[in-house]
């Protein structure tokens, strides 16, 4: 019941698209880049599961997903067959499919792994997730906002897309379809990035070493706790506790001792001193683009060639513009990162590029990310309207840049920590953890080895730099925690810059040197290594989602994607029907936390009419709103007019109804 909703020979469908996109991400990976045999099957895996994201998207602006999906992969193995340019021998493909056999079994146990814990868990906004999966998987693709789905989503939708894609062609509900995609980009994460390291440290135990602790990396906000409690209690009257900080505890020295207080939770809980609120592990990237970010920055640096071609320009241009569908703040910083590093070097007298592969890569990226969908592509549409119109374009996920003076940094759980005060700054220490180190020795590297990597390495270098700045002035306007997105990924990019440069240099230090680096690495991944813990006793107690109970899951099985494409379904719990049926559930919020009166007044009042007036041809039942109608309530269900579509009976006098009120109209 929570894997598949259809015959197991779906499987076999979304198998041979896969196919398709990874056979073209190997061509055109040993084609168009210098690889080593042992990499090429992992970058054409990364090669193939980005480019056909970015392609799908683009055809589905102009075709339906049902369409677009598929050609999206097919146009991955055509561009493959179009740019392969070596001919293929048989000593070659056998010993690629060698070091593919190799890499195989490994990625197979991490998406096992993380399958099962992602099965176990139901965090992270799953109640946002889960319903853009249904309905992007039903056909919304652009999506639009599923509360309110007459304006288009401004979010990143990459990985959902994806999700969408193993729903509406592996026959899987949207939540294990989620559950796998994140799962997936997990365990290719963690494969690229032992790659790469090992290309760097010339070790397979370097790169095992490398791989670990970027995964674990995060904040040390637990070592507070070996904090005087004198100075805890001041602290505590000087910082303020936001979102889930604000439910957990009842001030900063109450909390640090508390389990974290978040949607859908765990069992057991995380201890809210293991969960930074600037720089949390990769471990715990479970939320709507799993770990795609750093899978990209792996990816980049692999493929990054010594002298730039035209055709390696355009595949990774490509690569830029997935990161515009899923974290647009990344591909900020490294667009502009490369744009001053092509400046800088073109100061410089024997540091010439290549205007044309520049220009491609920069340009070609910034079109798809501007005019084909993603956060960037809806803030620029309605730039554009505001601009030339006069019109206050609508706003929902997008909020404007302020200026905030003095520089402070942001965290997701104590609001601005003044640079100025010594309190404060001790706070944001510890929730950055050793990570603000390794970001020091990535300086070191770029000012060592400016002239001898390309640009597209060096911007890498000059990213976190610039993600640091805007996160200590730079403020959203109506989501001011949004902006630790810059100075969480600047960390992550600081460790891993800085890992193979100190893998290095370790046996040439001192004993006492020696074991200070591991106390630092130590220090750095016991956070992600404690709340790891906690997600692998989630293992043995699969679950939907907490919103999702076997009696909805019966009705996904009997009813997704097969009522009319105009229905809309009221229900108490808009996101829940939304994930069961994949249909609108009307006009319900602007923004997602903040339900809008009118909605708001009709759950409270019941009334057939009113129903019908905003369109709902549908009702979804439940026996706690059951419990709350009035007899007069009740009674309206009874009418001719209304048909009971299905009805399911649980345990414990629990049912679910669903009615069709067409008949009313």
């Amino acid at each position: 019941m929570y894997l598949s909703r259809s015959s197991p020979l779906m499987f076999l469908v979304i198998f041979a698209l896969a196919a398709l996109w990874l056979i073209g991400g190997w061509l055109l990976g040993r084609s168009v880049f210098r690889l080593k045999s042992r990499e090429r099957a992992a970058v054409g895996l990364g090669l193939g599961f980005l480019l056909h994201l970015v392609l799908s998207n683009l055809i589905s602006h102009i075709l339906s997903f049902q369409w677009a999906y598929p050609l999206g992969c097919g146009a991955v193995l055509l561009l493959g067959i179009v740019v392969s340019n070596k001919r293929l021998h048989k000593h070659q493909v056998v010993v690629e499919l060698r070091s593919a056999l190799i890499i195989l079994p490994a990625f197979l146990i991490l998406f096992a792994l993380f399958s099962m814990i992602n099965r176990g868990l139901a965090i992270f906004d799953e109640g946002y997730n889960l319903p853009l999966v249904s309905r992007m998987a039903a056909g919304d693709v652009p999506p639009h906002f599923f509360l309110y789905p007459d304006y288009p989503m401004p979010y990143h939708y990459g990985l959902h897309l994806f999700a969408a894609a193993l729903t509406r062609f592996g026959g899987l509900y949207p939540w294990s379809a989620f559950d796998f995609a994140r799962a997936f980009t997990h365990a290719l994460m963690l494969v690229l990035a032992t790659l790469w390291f090992w290309r760097m440290t010339q070790s397979w135990f370097g790169g095992l070493i490398g791989s670990t602790v970027t995964y674990f990396a995060g904040g040390s906000q637990w070592l507070l706790l070996f904090a005087p409690p004198a100075w805890l209690m001041k602290v505590s009257a000087q910082i303020p506790l936001i979102n889930s900080a604000a439910v957990s505890g009842a001030d900063f020295y109450d909390v640090l001792t508390r389990p974290w207080a978040i949607e859908g939770g765990s069992a057991p809980p995380f201890a809210f001193a293991y969960i930074s609120g600037i720089f949390l592990p990769q471990n715990l990237a479970l939320t709507s683009n799993g770990a795609c970010l750093a899978l990209t920055i792996f990816l980049l640096l692999l493929i990054a060639p010594r002298h730039w071609t035209l055709q390696a320009a355009f595949i990774a241009s490509l690569i830029l513009a997935s990161l515009a569908l899923t974290g647009e703040h990344l591909f900020a910083l490294i667009i502009a990162a490369m744009a001053l590093v092509w400046l800088a070097k073109g100061w410089f007298k024997g540091q010439g590029v290549r205007y044309r592969e520049a220009g491609l890569l920069l340009g070609l990226a910034t079109i798809c990310a501007i005019l084909f969908g993603g956060v960037i592509a809806v803030w620029f549409t309605r730039r554009l309207t505001s601009w030339f119109r006069g019109e206050t374009a609508y706003g929902y996920g997008l909020t404007g840049f302020r200026l905030h003076l003095p520089p402070a940094m942001m965290s997701v759980h104590f609001g601005r920590l003044e640079l100025f005060d010594l309190n404060h700054l001790m706070v944001a220490l510890a929730q950055m953890g050793p990570a603000v180190a390794l970001l020091i020795v990535s300086a070191f590297q770029l000012w060592q080895r400016w002239k001898r990597w390309d640009w597209q390495t060096a911007a890498l270098f000059v990213c976190p730099w610039l993600g640091i700045a805007i996160s200590l002035v730079v403020d959203y306007q109506d989501r001011s925690r949004e902006i630790t997105r810059f100075l969480d990924v600047a960390l992550l990019l600081g460790v891993i810059l800085a890992l193979p440069f100190l893998f290095r240099l370790y046996s040439r230090f001192q004993p006492v040197w020696q074991i200070a680096l591991l106390l630092l690495f130590f220090l750095m991944i016991f956070s992600g290594l404690a709340t790891f813990s906690v997600q692998l006793v989630s293992i043995p107690k699969p679950q939907f989602t907490y919103f999702i109970s076997p009696l909805d899951a019966h009705f996904t099985r009997l009813f997704w994607d097969v009522l009319p494409t105009d229905t809309q379904i009221f229900d108490p719990n808009p996101s829940r029907s939304i994930v069961i049926f994949g249909r609108s559930a009307g006009r319900v919020s602007y923004d997602y936390r903040k339900p809008l009166p009118e909605w708001l007044d009709l759950v409270e009042n019941f009334n057939l009419g009113r129903l019908l007036e905003e369109g709902y041809t549908h009702f979804y039942l439940d026996e706690r709103y059951w419990s709350r109608m009035n007899s007069q309530e009740k009674s309206a269900l009874e009418r001719p007019c209304i048909r009971l579509v299905a009805s399911q009976e649980g345990t414990g006098q629990t049912f679910r109804r669903l009615y069709n009120l067409s008949g009313c109209r």
